[in-house]
């Protein structure tokens, strides 16, 4: 699980070969076989590239409540 900051932008490549990939951040998905495949190019600052053979990854935004 990686959690990033609710305001922060990012270039986004993960893949797993036997699992899938969660995102609350918009970008395109496939499936490959067992795998999935997330994708969100943007011309970011930031760039996360992420890789896993079995298992799931899961990109979430921290949401804060208002005023903290």
């Amino acid at each position: 699980m990686l959690r990033v900051p609710q305001t922060a932008q990012y270039s986004i490549d993960a893949k797993s070969r036997i699992g899938d990939v969660t995102s609350d951040l918009p970008g395109s998905e496939s499936r490959k076989h067992f795998g999935h495949v997330f994708v969100r190019n943007a011309t970011e600052p930031h760039a996360l590239y992420l890789r896993t053979g079995f298992g799931d990854i899961m990109i979430l935004r921290i949401h804060r409540p208002a005023g903290l």
